[in-house]
């Protein structure tokens, strides 16, 4: 058997506006310093006042080194400052007091039908749902007008024969599916390529036991009075309960401003974009069909609603899926939301917590070491990745700018007398790494990972959440929790290629 090969994350990068601080550090003390100076030329040189500038300068201290649950207090207060102003804590949808007389019924009784567009809540208050028309029916698109980007979504699914799952797969066909995605991902880090992001999300949902019992039915061998697929029949009537499937969607995002010359050759505003972004997204599943990575297709709007709207709603899901169809694009959006500081709430008393994944494995990893994370998790979770590949000019740019900031970083603090910590010297290694990596010809991204948990009571949450961080523990996964910011996490983890800003 061939060797498993091993993938390596360099460490996140935390070069800081001054000695390795943030920007938000850096304020925080010079207001203490300010205030301890402010104090002292006030008061004068006595006791209390040496004590008060002593306590001052202590707590400033504390505020800028140490971080309170994986954040820093400017990052505490960025979050805090955001949950204030982020609008109303309880939203609900007016689609449903917005209907409009549009058809008549078999008597000639008006009916009240909702308009195409559905509402949103506030975090995706600028996102709209379009259809935009291909050579074989209609694709699906979210329009986000703030951010000026185009997102298409296609359902990934397992090969066409069935026969394994990546879990079960070889080593050498791992590394080949491995090499074969990285592959697309370098089509897409091309100078001028107008596709901004790709995102993939995994979603863990409760097995079909419909869906188990129909392939029973179709590939058995045994008689129907077998006492083997009697036996086998129970089996599966106690492992649907706590079976678990996965969808895959991969997101592809266009921006408007980058690619603003191709979207008008191709016609010009959400037409054009249409356009372009459907070429895009048939040249990506081109190149994922070519590695055997299997696509179900692009998504069309009633799909996409469909999928928008389990999220929301996670125990509708089943319902939701008897339609092949899909759902109407204006049930896309939930029909209320609630914000919390501990979590984000939506129809039907789902609750949900996000976690950002602000570090990845240390050490060197297979292909397959998150399959206990996504595979072995009971809890209703999306995890998403979303990647934006950056041209090799730019990278290169980009490349020279942290070797020059870490070299005027590091002659600072050898000339203030800092030493450098174990965590300084691997972010040095990896910025070579990354050199050595572009002149082998590999594209750079930047990358973002962010994980949502879903329940219908606290609980079953608090189960599943426990359960989620610590499989991603297992993983080697440094999760942050992201408190006050739950509604944005959730955002992060819906095929809407976000979660870079």
């Amino acid at each position: 058997m061939s060797a498993s090969p091993s993938y390596v994350f360099g460490p996140r990068d935390r070069r800081g506006f001054l000695l390795g601080l943030r920007g938000g550090q850096v304020a925080i003390a010079s207001v203490g310093l300010l205030t301890a100076l402010g104090l002292v030329m006030a008061t004068g040189a006595s006791l209390a006042a040496l004590i008060l500038v002593v306590v001052v300068l202590g707590v400033t201290a504390t505020a800028v080194l140490f971080p309170v649950g994986g954040r820093g207090a400017d990052e505490w207060l960025v979050g805090l400052v955001r949950f204030l102003g982020a609008g109303p804590r309880e939203w609900r949808s007016p689609l449903p007091h917005s209907g409009r007389l549009l058809v008549r019924d078999h008597r000639g009784r008006a009916l009240a039908v909702l308009p195409a567009q559905p509402a949103f809540p506030p975090v995706l208050n600028d996102c709209l749902l379009l259809s935009v028309a291909v050579p074989r029916g209609q694709l699906g698109v979210i329009h986000d007008r703030r951010r000026g980007t185009y997102t298409a979504v296609i359902r990934v699914r397992d090969r066409d024969d069935g026969s394994s799952s990546f879990g079960l797969l070889d080593n050498q066909t791992k590394a080949s599916r491995m090499a074969g995605w990285g592959a697309a991902l370098i089509s897409l880090a091309q100078l001028g390529s107008p596709v901004q992001a790709v995102q993939l999300v995994v979603r863990t949902v409760p097995a079909d036991a419909a869906g188990l019992a129909h392939y029973l039915s179709e590939r058995r061998v045994a008689d129907v009075r077998s006492p083997i697929l009697r036996s086998y029949l129970s089996l599966l009537d106690d492992a649907v309960q706590v079976t678990q499937a996965q969808q895959v969607y991969i997101a592809v995002q266009i921006g408007a401003a980058q690619a603003r010359r191709a979207i008008r050759e191709a016609g010009g505003g959400d037409a054009g974009a249409g356009a372009l972004l459907a070429d895009q997204v048939d040249a990506f599943q081109r190149q994922l069909a070519g590695v055997d990575i299997g696509v179900d297709g692009a998504l069309p709007p009633r799909l996409l609603a469909r999928v928008l709207r389990e999220a929301w709603d996670p125990a509708a899901a089943p319902l939701l899926q008897l339609d092949p169809a899909g759902l109407d694009p204006a049930g896309a959006g939930p029909l209320m939301t609630t914000r919390s500081w501990r979590s984000y709430g939506s129809d039907a008393g789902s609750q949900s917590v996000s976690w950002w994944v602000s570090d990845w494995p240390r050490s060197p990893v297979g292909a397959d070491f998150l399959l206990p994370l996504l595979l072995g998790t009971e809890a209703r979770m999306s995890f998403s990745l979303t990647l934006q590949p950056v041209d090799g000019i730019r990278a290169r740019r980009d490349l020279e700018a942290a070797q020059t900031e870490h070299l005027a970083d590091e002659q600072l603090r050898v000339r203030h007398g800092f030493r450098t910590s174990v965590d300084r010297q691997r972010q040095a290694a990896a910025v070579e790494r990354r050199e050595a990596e572009l002149a082998d010809g590999h594209a750079d991204c930047r990358f973002s990972g962010h994980i949502t948990v879903s329940a219908g009571s606290d609980e079953e949450l608090q189960r599943a959440c426990d359960e989620v961080t610590r499989k991603a523990t297992a993983a080697g996964l440094d999760l942050r929790r992201m408190d006050g910011e739950h509604d944005l996490g959730f955002s992060y983890t819906l095929p809407l290629a976000r979660g870079l800003w």
